[in-house]
């Protein structure tokens, strides 16, 4: 099992309405997204992070480790944004390169900080959601918007098959540590290239014996799951509605303000 999946399930918020969760989370995605300052981004990423790891109980260590693989991802998309080639120096860092400037401008500084604010504020969102939510009450909540039954069990199948993949890498990687198939750089990259070339074959052969025992447990084509009922109560509505508000005031703030 992920590690995602363990920590929504252990999550103190698991209790609450998916239906609450998934729509607060899209409300502050639509706020980050609609009003596009980055200081209501900044206020999303801390209030979500805290949400998730004071209320929900995930360890800040591991909050912070999976908000590491993103960020590197970003890091990258922005970097052509904020380096420039230009044909004249910038007002903030210019290079000579040949007949040209490698340059760093405020406005291309601004922008990226903007689009990765921007970006990491949904990121946030959507580690809030994966993190309080077990996966198959999203999907219960897309069935219930009408989301088409094909593309929520499509969803699903390709997350579990995504996860069996993970779980094969990792068991992997563990057999290869305790028979010291990583103790030098020529053993690590032996190692590396050996797992690489086996572990499709393997995942495949698990995914394959998972769909031989949901054929055998009756599968038709159509994944039914059972849930108990989690009712919206009165007081998480209201914490829902005001934080959306408050999300709302502060973008329309930042928008008069300029």
């Amino acid at each position: 099992m992920n590690v995602i999946d363990q920590y929504a399930y252990m999550s103190r918020l698991n209790p609450l309405s998916p239906f609450l969760k998934c729509l607060t989370a899209a409300a502050a995605m639509a706020a980050c997204l609609g009003f596009n300052r980055w200081l209501l981004s900044l206020f999303i990423i801390v209030s979500m992070g805290c949400i998730t790891v004071l209320l929900g109980g995930v360890p800040w260590k591991t909050y912070i480790r999976l908000l590491l693989a993103p960020t590197v991802f970003l890091l990258l998309a922005v970097l052509p944004i904020v380096i420039d080639v230009t044909k004249t120096p910038a007002n903030l860092l210019s290079v000579p390169f040949f007949s040209r400037y490698i340059s760093l401008s405020r406005q291309s500084v601004y922008m990226g900080a903007a689009l990765a604010a921007k970006a990491m504020g949904c990121v946030s969102c959507l580690y809030f959601l994966s993190l309080s939510t077990p996966v198959f009450e999203i999907v219960q909540v897309l069935e219930r918007l009408r989301c088409p039954r094909l593309l929520t069990e499509l969803m699903l199948l390709v997350y579990r098959f995504i996860m069996i993949m993970m779980d094969t890498c990792r068991s992997m990687s563990t057999a290869a540590d305790a028979r010291l198939g990583y103790m030098t750089r020529k053993t690590w990259m032996k190692t590396t290239a050996m797992i690489a070339g086996s572990l499709f074959l393997k995942s495949y052969k698990k995914s394959s014996a998972m769909y031989d025992a949901m054929e055998a447990r009756c599968y038709d084509g159509r994944l039914e799951f059972l849930n108990e009922p989690k009712s919206v109560t009165a007081a998480h509505a209201a914490a829902a509605a005001g934080y959306t508000a408050l999300l709302i005031c502060i973008g329309a703030v930042l928008m008069v303000r300029g």
